[in-house]
């Protein structure tokens, strides 16, 4: 990988830095810290790893012989600063005591966080480690239970001889069993190789079976095409009908409009002829009324002047009974 020379406080990058440029320019920063105390064995890796996942910086956490944990972090500056505060106070058991910073260079392709393992034998101590840990943090909380169970003290004290012997035990079990993972290692890389064979083999079944599945689609393509078609047939056949159905319901309902409107204008003019009749039967009757009035008034003067009562041309001079009138004697 090609230099850089530092200008106006810039950089000048060839090859593969110049994309390097180019996370500088975005903002992005990188650091590697140094982190001691009680951080190996602890879990302390896995907090790690958690909290690079939660701020979305990328990255890498790794152990160091000196029992120190070593990270490269990267991303934008506010998830940078936010990460590294994080990892300064991680829950129990592991405990921080310090943490050293230092600027580098930012990596292109480190773009998600993830732990750098060691080998099989440190990540097993590293387990276990972290498992004594928890055990150590459950002593510390039964510890106020000590006067409850000193009864027993002298029962379990017969075991301590016991629990050294299986602890020399333990250690040489721990030595086959890294032997043992030697050889497991091995034969994982066998193994591994035999699966490699056979996922080569699985994928040319897979291809040869992908291509009888498409065949299989393009035949079942053409069928639904077909009956795609002939339910078009039928929707069209179906539409044809319906519009012909809507013409003939037009067709009647324009004939009982007409019929209708016949019936309504027949009612009309009777109405009109009524209200003329009956118009002239009240003018008909009102001036009979007016002349009975008047001949009533006549005949009521006749009476007070002691006269005899005159009728008009063409009318009777008898009352209603078909005789004449009396006439009032005359003075002697």
């Amino acid at each position: 990988m090609a230099d850089f020379v530092p200008i106006n406080n810039g950089f000048i990058y060839t090859g593969q830095l110049y994309y390097q440029e180019g996370l500088l320019r975005m903002g992005v920063v990188s650091k590697k810290l140094i982190i001691t105390g009680r951080v190996q064995r602890v879990g302390y890796r896995r907090f790690i790893l958690e909290t690079g996942q939660a701020t979305g910086v990328g990255g890498y956490a790794k152990n160091e012989p000196d029992g120190s944990v070593s990270v490269v972090v990267q991303g934008e500056e506010e998830n940078v600063k936010e990460f590294i505060e994080k990892i300064k106070v991680p829950p129990e058991p592991p405990l921080v005591s310090k943490v050293t910073e230092q600027e580098s260079k930012p990596v292109p392709n480190l773009k998600y966080f993830r732990i750098k393992f060691g080998s099989y034998a440190e990540e097993l101590q590293e387990g276990l480690g972290a498992m004594e840990s928890q055990f150590m943090d459950y002593r510390h909380e039964f510890r106020g239970f000590h006067d409850e169970f000193r009864d027993f003290r002298q029962e379990f004290r017969d075991y301590r001889q016991e629990f050294k012997g299986f602890a020399s035990r333990t250690d040489a079990n721990f030595d086959k069993l890294g032997n043992k993972i030697d050889t497991l290692s091995e034969q994982t890389k066998s193994g591994f190789d035999i699966l490699g064979n056979k996922i080569d083999t699985l994928s040319e079944q897979t291809k040869s079976g992908f291509e009888m599945l498409g065949n299989k689609i393009d035949k079942s393509s053409e069928q639904t095409g077909a009956g795609l078609k002939a339910v078009s047939d039928k929707i069209d056949a179906f539409s044809e009908q319906t519009n012909s159905n809507f013409k003939n319901l037009d067709a009647r309902y324009g004939e009982i409009s007409a019929k209708l409107a016949q019936i309504l204008d027949a009612l009309q003019r009777q109405q009109e002829n009524y209200q003329k009749e009956s118009q002239e039967s009240r003018v008909e009757l009102r001036r009979s009324v007016d002349n009975l009035s008047r001949l009533v008034d006549k005949l009521i003067e006749k009476l007070d002047s002691g006269g005899t009562a005159r009728f008009p041309p063409g009318q009777s001079d008898q009352n209603s009974h078909g005789t004449t009138p009396p006439v009032a004697p005359s003075t002697p």
